[in-house]
């Protein structure tokens, strides 16, 4: 049985090598040379003993070693995604067009200001009733927003092709802007 399932992941997996290896000697088919593959196989092996998407994900980073940020969908879980981290970048945001999981909050900012920074081995479950956090033991967390009050100017990267030079660029001001504040501390 194929469960379908999609990943968006971030980060480097260390041994994703080995891991490889044991899942080709179970019988898995691999079509890429990504580490990311590694995980979709994973998650499948453990949906295959009767897990849901959560539990399969959370089963799967347990196997995983090194730093990423993972967000998985399933078609026999339609409408709903899981993400988690570990020593790499995730929030989850909610808006008034819906729920978003992003490693960085410039790229949801247009749409979503309640912003929830996830922590290593939280579980993030975003479905048509809203989101949920479930931490490493599986028990549900209170959800704490952080509202991003960013001026959406500083998100824009134009007239910049990519982030990083506009960044370069914005070095002067943000060394200025910051002993402003400490000569006014």
């Amino acid at each position: 049985e194929t469960h379908s399932i999609s990943i968006v992941h971030n980060g480097t997996l260390e041994n994703h090598g080995e891991l490889k290896n044991e899942l080709i000697d179970e019988g898995h088919i691999f079509y890429s040379k990504t580490d990311s593959e590694v995980i979709v196989h994973l998650i499948e092996k453990y949906m295959d003993k009767n897990m849901d998407l959560e539990h399969a994900l959370r089963k799967t980073t347990q196997h995983l070693e090194g730093s990423y940020a993972i967000a998985a969908i399933s078609k026999n879980e339609p409408g709903k995604i899981v993400a988690t981290k570990n020593d790499s970048p995730l929030n989850v945001a909610q808006g008034d067009e819906g729920y978003f999981v992003t490693s960085d909050v410039p790229g949801t900012i247009e749409y979503a200001r309640n912003v929830i920074r996830l922590k290593d081995d939280e579980i993030a479950i975003l479905d048509e009733s809203g989101i949920a956090i479930h931490d490493e033991t599986g028990k549900d967390k209170d959800l704490k927003f952080t509202y991003i009050d960013w001026d959406l100017k500083m998100t824009q990267v134009k007239p910049f092709k990519h982030f990083m030079i506009k960044e370069i660029h914005e070095q002067p001001r943000a060394i200025n802007d910051t002993l402003k504040q400490k000569t006014q501390s």
